[in-house]
């Protein structure tokens, strides 16, 4: 994780160009004061909200930090088990605090808070540019998202490695838990809100604002459209010119499908498809168990 929100706020800093293709006036666009000077500050805690942002993902880390040291003291009671990190096991309890404390209440909020840094900065700047009516949308970008793919990457990749990292430690907590208990319930929760954090709240705000660019370039087109048409059906054309409306129409008609092909939803079906192999433990879980339960309840069927 620390390695992908590390490339990713490396290539933050490397979208000069991807800006341009989507900006009216590139004259008018400084990246630097625009995208990269505020990154660097909301990174860096140089705002009130960077730092708002940081204490509360510290306060939730610390606070799982502390519910763990808490149920490691009863183990087999508020803990599931007796395991080598509860209180029955000094070396490994006392060693997995530092561990569970670097983990839960620094590394994660760090990671997330740089992810933060990076998302809001670039999609808030992307709603500014909207906002002033410097934007606009580019159909035929090979990213597919109409010019805007470098900013559904940056999205993409920590939610990705994220659902792909928590989904190995679900997969251990479901192999050493393999009945369905807290701990399964908790990796559950885990993915769920992951896939919120760092994909469907970023992407969410972003859909916004691609909405709007889709719907100025549609109807742009359309106006086109209802001009060469209104030519077409008043008979003033003939000749070259009428045969070069109708080719007109055609080329804003394919156009207006291109448009409609850009997902609102930049990457969902990459993202669905990683978010449904994060949570296969806990279904397989779920079968495995069933499974087991029918066969004790009617042992004649199995």
């Amino acid at each position: 994780m620390p390695i992908s929100i590390y490339a990713s706020l490396k290539a933050a800093t490397r979208t000069r160009t991807e800006y341009k293709n989507v900006i009216t006036d590139s004259k008018a666009f400084s990246f630097r004061t625009q995208v990269l000077r505020p990154m660097v500050t909301f990174v860096g805690f140089g705002t009130p909200a960077s730092r708002a942002l940081f204490a509360f993902l510290f306060l939730i880390g610390f606070l799982a930090f502390a519910w763990n040291t808490f149920q490691n003291l009863s183990p087999g009671k508020l803990a599931p088990l007796d395991f080598w990190d509860s209180i029955h096991f000094p070396f490994g309890y006392f060693g997995t605090r530092v561990q569970k404390f670097y983990l839960h209440a620094l590394l994660l909020p760090s990671i997330v808070h740089i992810f933060a840094g990076i998302a809001w900065t670039n999609i808030n700047a992307i709603r500014l540019l909207r906002r002033d009516g410097q934007i606009r949308l580019a159909p035929f970008n090979p990213d597919k998202c109409g010019g805007f793919g470098f900013l559904a990457d940056l999205i993409l990749t920590p939610t990705i490695s994220a659902l792909l990292v928590s989904g190995l430690a679900f997969f251990g907590g479901v192999y050493t838990h393999p009945s369905l208990n807290v701990t399964t319930g908790e990796g559950l929760l885990a993915q769920i809100t992951i896939l919120f954090v760092f994909y469907v709240g970023p992407t969410f705000i972003f859909r916004s604002v691609l909405v709007h660019v889709k719907r100025v370039a549609w109807q742009e087109v359309h106006s086109r459209q209802e001009n060469y048409y209104q030519a077409i059906v008043s008979g003033k054309l003939h000749g070259a010119s009428l045969r070069d409306a109708h080719e007109y129409l055609r080329y804003f008609n394919d156009i207006s499908e291109r448009i409609e092909k850009i997902p609102n939803w930049p990457h969902l079906t990459k993202v669905s498809r990683v978010f449904g192999i994060s949570i296969s433990p806990a279904l397989i879980s779920v079968i495995i168990n069933a499974a087991s339960a029918l066969r004790k309840l009617y042992p004649s069927l199995m």
